[in-house]
């Protein structure tokens, strides 16, 4: 016998919540995500490009001629 299965989409929630669309709650939480991925690139290669020019001790002293 040769049975063929075919794969259908997971059933999706019974529950509604009034006046929100889960779609557009998931696109809003993916696009927060990718936003806060950007950002933490954006932080980190600033932190490295900071620690490749090496750190200096904050100089108190008065400027010279003064």
């Amino acid at each position: 016998m040769n049975r063929h299965y075919t794969r259908t989409a997971p059933p999706r929630p019974n529950w509604h919540l009034a006046h929100v669309d889960l779609d557009i709650v998931g696109l809003i939480l993916m696009i927060a995500g990718v936003a806060g991925l950007i950002l933490g690139f954006v932080q980190q290669s600033m932190a490295n490009r900071s620690a490749a020019q090496g750190y200096r001790e904050p100089d108190d002293r008065p400027p010279p001629g003064h």
